[in-house]
């Protein structure tokens, strides 16, 4: 019996180059035709909480590991020397190689996911964390407060961003010396501000939550602040120059919201989000107008919100808050659908035991499919 010689095991080897590329590829779950509830998670896990946008150019904060882009922590950090997600105290920053390559690898499979040029050069001028280990900077708040309430998770006003003081060299458009000759292409669109009002050398500002510029800290700050996370946004106050921005900040029932999420509304369910989505279409409705719909009964005190009591449509919000209230809302909007004007398939199927709560439907889509989940739950209630 001949014994294979070393050049054909060699042969019947993978190349170098395979196992690196395989591995990558695999731990990046391939998009389905239709948005799966697990290639959504995934996906959640790649996006910064401040920009709402996939990483770039990820870092991670010490001892939490709570992970942004470089450029949206940059600015954070001027205004607090918290974690923007868990609030503890940051000791250091790092480079976090692994998520930076995952969110390349994601990018490369979902290129429609990438950001504008723009929107990379404006992050990369912001961003300050250029070793690989950068240790945090304390930053001097007004009206810091000293007495520290570990044990009180109750959200109150200090939870909330406050104004802070720059260095000379940090300018809004309201700024005396403002100069927009260093400034991006978008910035130059806004080259000053029609407010009337004058920042002196000193004065308090604000950040941006959207595109991260500078707003004067000017009172009443109303225009300036959702009345849900208490996070600060300039376009109430002067249009946004974030590329995109579709209104960060306005009255709750003028917010214009992207057709995409109606996708999403339902319990993270793409399933019941389908049904709710094709019910719409049928009526000609579109997200706007579920908006409307939905804040008619809220106002009304027909439909509720647990996120945020006591929230109309006149409260001024941002983006975020308003999709999130929404998800609330167009749950009770499709609690309400006659089952006369569903599928016979959809109104056939089964309880599930979980209802509402159920986690499974958000990544199981068999069991999503299977079970209704627009439904209270029924075991262990």
């Amino acid at each position: 019996m001949d014994t294979p010689g070393p050049s054909s095991k060699r042969s019947a080897s993978p190349s170098l180059e395979t196992p690196c590329k395989k591995s990558l590829s695999s731990t990046i779950p391939e998009a389905p035709s239709s948005c799966s509830s697990k290639y959504i998670d995934f996906e959640e896990n790649l996006i910064c909480v401040i920009c709402q946008e996939i990483f770039h150019d990820c870092y991670s904060c010490q001892p939490c590991m709570h992970s942004f882009c470089a450029g949206c922590y940059s600015v954070w950090k001027l205004e607090s020397s918290q974690c923007p997600t868990c609030r503890k105290e940051v000791e250091s920053v790092y480079k976090n190689h692994t998520l930076n390559n995952l969110s390349l690898a994601y990018l490369n499979l979902n290129p429609n996911k990438c950001r504008s040029k723009e929107d990379l050069l404006m992050l990369d001028k912001r961003n300050t964390l250029n070793s690989p280990k950068t240790e945090m900077i304390k930053c001097e708040v007004v009206d810091s407060d000293s007495n520290d309430e570990e044990d009180n998770r109750n959200q109150t006003v200090n939870d909330f961003p406050r104004p802070f003081h720059l260095r000379s060299s940090f300018k809004c458009r309201e700024c005396v010396g403002y100069s927009s000759s260093d400034s991006t292409d978008s910035d130059n669109l806004y080259q000053r501000s029609n407010t009337g009002n004058i920042c002196q050398e000193g004065d308090t500002h604000l950040i941006c939550s959207c595109c991260f510029r500078l707003i004067s800290a000017v009172p009443p700050l109303s225009d300036r602040r959702c009345v849900c996370c208490g996070r600060f946004f300039c376009h109430l106050y002067w249009k946004c120059s974030k590329p995109g921005c579709r209104g960060c900040l306005s009255k709750f029932k003028d917010m214009d919201l992207d057709e995409k999420h109606l996708s999403e509304l339902i319990s993270k369910n793409p399933f019941e989000s389908e049904i709710l989505k094709n019910y719409l279409v049928s009526k000609n409705m579109k997200i706007k107008d579920l908006l409307t719909h939905c804040l008619q009964k809220l106002d009304l005190k027909q439909f509720t919100t647990t996120k945020a009591a006591n929230i109309n449509s006149e409260d001024i919000l941002c983006y975020c808050c308003v999709l999130t209230l929404l998800k609330e809302l167009a749950y009770q909007y499709r609690v309400n659908i006659p089952s006369s004007e569903l599928p016979v398939d959809v109104v056939n199927r089964p309880n599930c035991y979980w209802g509402n709560n159920c986690r499974t439907q958000t990544h199981s889509p068999n069991h999503a499919r299977k079970f209704n989940h627009i439904c209270t739950q029924t075991r262990f209630s």
